[in-house]
């Protein structure tokens, strides 16, 4: 085997999409593909009908706070960009601010959490940068991929859409109902995939059973209430001591009109006719603990703690737990962020600096610390300041002093340069002393190199 088996061992870690391909033509193993039957070449079917989450995330609000709430914690603090070479800094950040990354990131990932992945597409040639960025519909893009899980090609099928008359006749489309788009302008972000899948799971999809439960709960609880008012009614028709017997139609007569039984509070019935309202106890009581178990179901799925909502905590969870609970969600935040960061990074920061001619690597630092943030670790370091002796530390900790009141570091290095300079010509020569001993070292020196010129 010609490559050395770090290739292997570093394979998907932060690489380019052509050293990825490189490393899959090693592998013999195949994946399973499920190709979409029509159209034909289109590309995998998708795990889910993306329809049912969106809708799901459009009118159900409890879910749609879930995955905001998650949005805001990923990007809501916003990130800076650090590198050694300042003038790639420079580029990336006027990028940044240029294209709106952060508000296309949120739709971006918004787009990964309710559907099975998030699309975005990279304008502008391979070797022209990216000219903008452009979020597409997941549910209308599909994945080609050979049997060993190369990406070939990603279709955006746009049958359906309400387009020019010629519009497919020209060479965009060249008379398909897809558009086939270069796999290196698509950026894929997904979340909960595994094995071979092409695509993710996202969010919502693997809560689907417990929301149906919850809805259909909800739903019982209401129709109960509007309709019964708490509480059903037993009719008794008839008498079998008076040897009294109605007739079926009666008896159905009767039983419709408790079918559309809404808020009627007098009734007049003969003397065969008993009318009483049978008592099951609260029955709201009855669906507080089916509501409230898969509402810990749903906080649990989508790893969101109820205090981060607004709520109490969870039954049983005191506040010990509940800190545990945020730090687990920390965490969780982190490791989207990471992901997020590795792409935009390898895939995006990249291609721009390489089209401005650079080759250097720009981090993505998330937070933008505010100012009541940066005046606390201010007066921190001033304070370790007056009790540290260590000159390297105290060096370190203001240039930290410096960063934060976004002044240049290098002001540092120049003031201790200035500082050694000031002391040396302030310092007396004093014969028998420490500081003369240089000094005669220095005039040999001299003279030594005098001698060996003549």
């Amino acid at each position: 085997m010609d490559k050395p088996l770090k290739d292997f061992v570093l394979f998907g870690l932060g690489k380019d999409d052509n050293y990825l391909q490189e490393q899959l033509d090693f592998f013999r193993t195949l994946v399973k593909r499920e190709p979409v039957r029509f159209p034909e070449d289109l590309g995998e079917t998708h795990p889910f009908d993306s329809i049912i989450t969106e809708g799901l995330w459009e009118k159900f609000g409890f879910v749609n706070a879930l995955i905001e709430k998650k949005v805001d914690h990923i990007w809501g603090r916003g990130f800076h960009v650090y590198s050694n070479n300042k003038n790639a800094q420079a580029i990336i950040e006027q990028w940044v601010t240029d294209v709106g990354l952060i508000s296309i990131g949120k739709e971006w990932t918004r787009e990964a959490f309710v559907k099975p992945s998030g699309i975005i597409e990279l304008g502008g040639g391979i070797d022209e940068g990216i000219k903008g960025i452009k979020v597409l519909d997941f549910k209308n893009m599909y994945k080609r991929r050979d049997d060993k899980g190369n990406i070939l090609v990603w279709n955006q099928l746009i049958k359906g859409f309400k387009t020019d008359r010629d519009f497919k006749k020209e060479s965009l489309t060249k008379g398909k109902d897809y558009i086939e788009l270069d796999s290196k302008n698509i950026i894929e972000f997904s979340i909960n995939r595994i094995g071979d899948m092409p695509y993710g799971l996202g969010l919502i999809y693997p809560n689907l059973d417990v929301i149906d439960s919850f809805l259909g709960m909800r739903k019982d609880l209401h129709t109960v209430m509007r309709r019964k008012a708490g509480s059903p009614y037993w009719i008794k028709m008839g008498s079998l001591e008076q040897n009294i017997f109605p007739e079926a139609s009666a008896v159905t007569d009767m039983a419709n009109r408790l079918t559309y039984l809404q808020a009627k509070t007098e009734w007049v019935t003969g003397p065969d006719v008993d009318i009483k309202a049978v008592d099951f106890g609260s029955i709201g009581e009855k669906f507080s603990f089916p509501l409230n178990n898969d509402m810990d179901m749903l906080f649990y799925g989508f790893q969101t703690p109820k205090g981060e909502m607004g709520a109490s905590s969870p039954t049983g969870l005191g506040s010990t737990a509940s800190t545990e609970w945020s730090t687990e969600l920390d965490i969780h935040i982190n490791s989207i962020q990471e992901e997020l960061e590795k792409i935009i990074e390898e895939k995006i920061f990249k291609r721009v600096l390489l089209s401005h001619g650079f080759d250097d690597h720009v981090e993505i630092i998330w937070g933008e610390p505010n100012e009541n943030e940066n005046r606390a670790k201010i007066q921190l370091l001033q304070s370790l300041l007056n009790t540290t002796s260590n000159p390297a530390l105290r060096k370190e900790m203001e240039k930290d002093i410096a960063r934060l009141l976004d002044y240049d570091e290098d002001i540092i290095d120049q003031g201790e340069e200035e500082r050694e300079k000031e002391e040396a010509r302030e310092q007396p020569v004093i014969p028998g002393s420490l500081n003369f001993i240089p000094k005669i070292k220095e005039w040999f020196r001299k003279k030594s190199m005098i001698r060996e010129t003549k």
